[in-house]
């Protein structure tokens, strides 16, 4: 920390302009009333400052009563003689009526002396006298300054300014709470220094762990004390509720009628206190909302929590929301009727919000009698509740215990299946199978859950490579199933069978049939949504690498995601992941990134995966420090995983990291790293290789190791006629015309890229096409197919791609302005991506995120991810204010 407390005045350049200017033009004797308004802590007085101190007039104060008007006024009078003067009234909304007079009768003598009348206030309370000065002063040629919360970038540069050091993203987070109010900033930072919670080095002023947010009822409760007694007690029902709230809630909570809260809310939002987002209202500044739930005292807001939860369940509101407030009332015991409401929609909990349902459910059972059935329900789900949080280790002993204890064989069957599950995410082998052949000999155990028993076994021996014993099982649970008629036996030994034609058989059309069989069993069984989001994966992955019509089936994906979105399913992640996979290849990367935004390490088998995707966006856009943090985070997912990367994720780690080396002029370095798909059984490991061997080549020959590069171009020959896929096809033309200097067989390769709409890749096949086309000496071809080369990277926001390629074929004689920028800027609408452009487009109409979902084909979670993005690239906290940042096209 700086040891300095002076005034800093950051993000406020046009208002210092404004407040300097008049202050300058007293040298002319051209005096004006300048008002200058805003929340408390927001910089009134800073701002006031710091226009006088660099002025160089005299200032005078007027008191808190009319008593010196008289010396005032005559000081006016004689300002010609006597020089420039500042008079300064400040809170003019809590000063008595005689010295608003006073302010009337200055206001009418300064206009022809170098006199400044300036005036601070608040919006609130309001007071008709006060307003009639700001419309006087507005009317009569004076200033009317509002100074509004800062940007990101000024907040920014207060924490510089009060740290003496660049703020760290982890600081900046912490910051946020502040909503940009500066003396709520300075409160932040001040609370985390004194702990010992933040620490500078490199210059980079950072927190080293979690710090509390520092006690806030007294300090700024004080400062919103302006407002009416009615307005603050309904502020702190308000605080109770979450952070958007509607003032349908807020009259039941507070047991006032909408119609008696519409001056109250009028207050708060005059006051700043409160925003309106979207159909709900909010808090605009966290720490305001904080201060005044501490403000409660504990009892009295457990008391409040539990009512507002009992009101909640009588209006209708969602579960979730219910939930929430018995979660901050909870008390020693549950209530009574807490317990049944909790039984009626425990499994929505456990599907929409399984951390609350498995908090809830914990807290249930400890008031429950052993013979008492929701004490079995609540046990249950909260295994379930542990599963779909990816607590796999709390999940296994739970649904253990439960099985262990069970007499019933449908809650037998259930808890062993779960635990079995588990322990298959836990990759577990030994102890899956241990605990299906004990429970398969149980005399409890029905011949359907042996059925399921089989099926899991089948999942197991094919997750862990035993693929022909997980081709016999399956079968045999398939023959049992389809005798039974049971689905879910029936649809898991079918997704084996299918996952075995794909992977061991490369049987990629048994594959599909498969899997169209399993979802027709499947699809009316609201109990089987996680299979069926398998199912759907294992769909698009095959339908990807096949080619042909990609678009229609990214289409299909998006409308998978929406549905699986509202199951609550733990496949999810992986869904997403495997639609941004294809969104990447198809040059979607806005929806990629946005996509890859929403889920979390946890949820996948191999996050390094989602890095590297990330990693090789931002290094293609030429976002140098962003591609490094991803790809270091890449390295650590990857040293973390029992088995680094294989499989898919092999090949987006391979491409991330020989890319990084490439940046970096490390050819040698990338070629080493690309070679490992040459390995033996590489092509087992890596299955999508043959996407990096033109890579692999070019740079081979950049280096002049041509025993590689040839290497590599028999590889991509091999995995062609092994399974003759658009890509696969492409791969093999594109290395071949490489090696012989071809520019045709690349330009091929670049047709079948096109026809498959495969945008990522095009642009390096249409580049090498062109640099090949120059060796050739047909520089006029080289130039054209430069041009549409650099199309594509522009499409894209390829920033680096495209320099690569002008230096390229600048070396051969083709010289070409790169039609695409440096890097892209961080803020402001130039920040903004094509996807991000239209989205904020309709967000400025006014369209929901539903609506725009729609339009668009998005997923609603991908849309909030747009908006979230947009918003802090517009620098704008609601999305009332998109329309004004954007620019108007002419």
């Amino acid at each position: 920390m700086s040891g300095s407390r002076d005034v800093v005045v950051v993000g406020r350049a046009d208002q210092l302009g404004l407040l300097r200017g008049a202050v300058a033009a007293l040298a002319a004797a051209s005096g004006q009333a300048v008002l200058v308004e805003g929340e408390p802590g927001i910089g009134k007085s800073a701002l006031v400052d710091a226009a006088l101190g660099a002025g160089g007039v005299e200032v005078l104060r007027a008191a808190r009563d009319a008593h010196d008007g008289e010396r005032l006024l005559e000081r006016v009078e004689h300002a010609a003689e006597l020089g420039p003067v500042a008079i300064l009234f400040e809170d003019l909304h809590a000063v008595d009526e005689g010295l608003l007079g006073l302010w009337r009768r200055l206001a009418h003598a300064v206009g022809g002396a170098p006199v400044l009348l300036l005036g601070t206030r608040r919006p609130v309370p309001r007071r008709p006298t006060v307003d009639r000065l700001r419309r006087e002063a507005a009317e009569g040629g004076g200033l009317v300054i509002t100074l509004d919360q800062l940007s990101p970038d000024g907040v920014a540069e207060l924490a510089a300014a009060l740290t003496g050091a660049r703020p760290g993203p982890d600081l900046l987070d912490h910051l946020e709470a502040a909503g940009g109010n500066p003396r709520y900033i300075r409160e932040l930072i001040d609370a985390a220094s004194g702990s010992g919670a933040m620490q500078t080095a490199d210059g980079v002023a950072e927190l080293k762990e979690p710090v509390p947010r520092p006690a806030l009822a007294g300090p700024v409760a004080e400062r919103i004390d302006f407002v009416r007694p009615r307005t603050l007690e309904a502020l702190r029902g308000a605080a109770l509720l979450e952070t958007g709230f509607l003032v349908a809630d807020l009259a039941l909570i507070t047991a006032c009628t909408p119609v008696e809260l519409v001056p109250v809310v009028d207050e708060a939002m005059a006051a700043g206190l409160i925003e309106p987002a979207g159909k709900l209202l909010r808090f605009r500044h966290p720490m305001i909302r904080q201060a005044l739930y501490e403000a409660t005292p504990p009892d009295q807001r457990v008391a409040q929590h539990q009512r507002a939860a009992r009101v909640l369940t009588t209006s209708g509101a969602q579960p979730q929301r219910v939930a929430r407030q018995l979660l901050a009332g909870a008390g020693p015991a549950t209530e009574p009727w807490e317990t049944q409401w909790l039984a009626e929609h425990a499994e929505t909990l456990t599907r929409r919000e399984p951390a609350m349902a498995a908090r809830l459910f914990e807290r249930a059972v400890v008031g429950l009698a052993a013979g008492d059935p929701r004490r079995e329900l609540f046990e249950d789900l909260l295994a379930d509740a542990e599963f779909r949080l990816f607590h796999f280790e709390r999940a296994a002993r739970i649904a253990g215990a439960n099985a262990a204890r069970s007499t019933e064989p449908d809650r037998l069957g259930r808890n062993t299946w779960l635990h079995g599950y588990s322990l298959l995410r836990l990759r577990r082998l030994d102890e899956l199978l241990r605990a299906l052949d004990s429970a398969t000999a149980r005399p409890e155990t029905t011949p359907l859950w042996r059925t399921r028993y089989a099926a899991l076994r089948a999942m197991a021996f094919v997750n862990f490579g035993r693929t022909e014993e997980a081709r016999a099982t399956a079968r045999a649970a398939l023959a049992a199933g389809q005798e039974s008629g049971d689905a879910t036996a029936i649809g898991y030994a079918l997704h084996v069978l299918s996952v075995v034609a794909a992977e061991a058989d490369q049987d990629r059309a048994a594959a599909l049939e498969l899997i169209e069989r399993a979802l027709t069993v499947v699809r009316a069984d609201q109990e089987l949504a996680d299979l069926r989001v398998m199912l759907w994966t294992h769909r698009f992955g095959i339908g990807a690498e096949l080619g042909g019509r990609i678009a229609e089936l990214m289409d299909w994906a998006r409308q998978m995601l929406v549905t699986a979105e509202s199951t609550g399913t733990a496949r999810l992640g992986r869904l997403r992941l495997h639609v941004a996979e294809v969104a990447f290849e198809l040059g979607l990367w806005d929806e990629a990134e946005a996509g890859l935004g929403q889920v979390a390490d946890h949820e996948l088998t191999a996050p390094a995966k989602r890095y590297a995707l990330l990693a090789q966006i931002a290094a293609r856009r030429d976002e140098g420090e962003r591609a490094l943090r991803l790809s270091e985070a890449m390295r650590k997912a990857a040293d973390a995983s029992p088995d680094g990367a294989v499989g898919n994720a092999c090949y987006f780690v391979l491409a991330a990291r020989a890319l990084r080396y490439e940046r970096g002029g490390a050819w040698r370095e990338a070629v080493d790293v690309l070679s490992q798909c040459l390995d033996p059984g590489a092509e087992k490991h890596n299955p999508l290789r043959y996407r990096l061997l033109p890579m692999l080549v070019r740079l081979a020959l950049a280096v002049d190791d041509r025993e590689t590069a040839q290497a590599a171009a028999r590889a991509a020959a091999q995995d062609a006629r092994q399974a003759p896929l658009v890509r696969r096809q492409a791969a093999d033309l594109w290395c071949r015309g490489l090696i012989g200097g071809d520019p045709a067989l690349v330009a091929r390769a670049a047709d079948l890229l096109r026809q498959a709409e495969l945008r990522s890749v095009l642009g390096n096949a249409l580049e090498d096409a062109a640099e090949l086309l120059a060796r050739a000496g047909e520089p006029e071809r080289a130039r054209e197919t430069l041009l549409e080369a650099l199309a594509a990277y522009d499409e894209l926001g390829a920033a680096w791609d495209a320099r690569r390629a002008a230096s390229r074929l600048r070396a051969r004689g083709v010289r070409i302005r790169s039609r695409v920028g440096g890097r892209r800027a961080v803020s402001g609408p130039e920040a903004l991506t094509p996807t991000e452009r239209r989205v904020a487009e309709l967000v400025a109409e006014g369209c929901s995120n539903p609506d725009i979902a729609e339009r668009l084909s998005l997923s609603r979670r991908t849309v909030e991810s747009h908006v979230s993005r947009i918003l802090a690239k517009l620098q704008v906290s609601s999305r009332t204010e998109v329309r004004a940042r954007l620019p108007v096209d002419p």
